[in-house]
């Protein structure tokens, strides 16, 4: 499988990068009109696929300033009693319809709290929710009064996301697809566009532990670190 990371410059995150074996691939030109350019991006990634199986990315169009201080923002500000009222089913058994979105408080196993939401596509009158898909969830939201343009927010940053995967997708199947058969391309690209936006992808926004190294052994360490929280895309 492929994985990928959104890279920060932010100066206040300090982390070590082996370039060489997780290296930062410009996506730039898959959001662009030359194929060759394009061509040259799926390639790198099918490269990096192959080996370490892992990549940052590069001029992906998210300003990663905002996202930190919007989350930093809501994560400090959140009230407790917010928390229970919009936590999933697991912690607050009255919400029966919020398996995955909703806030997730920390526990000794896992020392992070986190708020999940879904694809905000999914209203009330959508085919998956009227059917009752498993995973399909109308998102609940903090009070707007407390936390103003957090939902807004967060809505079009998932929308920004999608962007950025579908671009993604379309550089994995200019190089698996392109090479062998690039009349098929376009009915690829088609597929991936119309589909990918409703998916069930969601978004997390959590503190970050810290990860170290410590000991005379070099063994890694986490612990929590409270000034830093990302978002991560799951299927």
């Amino acid at each position: 499988s492929q994985h990928y990371f959104i890279q920060s410059n932010l100066s206040r995150i300090d982390m070590v990068i082996d370039d060489d074996f997780v290296p930062t691939i410009s996506i730039g030109p898959l959001f662009g009109s030359d194929k060759d350019a394009k061509m040259g991006v799926a390639q790198q990634i099918d490269k990096v696929c192959r080996e370490s199986g892992f990549f940052y990315i590069s001029d992906h169009g998210v300003d990663l300033n905002e996202l930190f201080k919007t989350s930093m923002d809501f994560l400090k500000t959140i009230k407790d009693e917010e928390k229970q009222r919009i936590a999933i089913a697991a912690w607050n058994p009255s919400n029966t319809k919020q398996i995955r979105n909703g806030f997730q408080p920390a526990t000794p196993h896992k020392p992070v709290e986190m708020f999940c939401y879904l694809n905000p596509e999914f209203s009330e009158q959508h085919p998956a929710i009227v059917e009752g898909l498993p995973g399909h969830e109308v998102n609940v939201w903090p009070d707007e009064k407390d936390h103003p343009g957090f939902k807004e927010y967060c809505e079009e940053y998932y929308r920004k996301m999608v962007k950025v995967t579908t671009a993604l997708l379309k550089g994995y199947m200019q190089h698996c697809s392109g090479c062998r058969s690039p009349e098929a391309l376009p009915q690829y690209h088609h597929f991936i566009t119309a589909h990918h936006i409703h998916t069930t992808i969601s978004l997390r926004v959590l503190p970050c532990p810290r990860v170290r190294r410590g000991g005379t052994r070099g063994v890694l360490q986490a612990g929590r670190h409270p000034q830093l929280c990302s978002v991560h895309q799951v299927p």
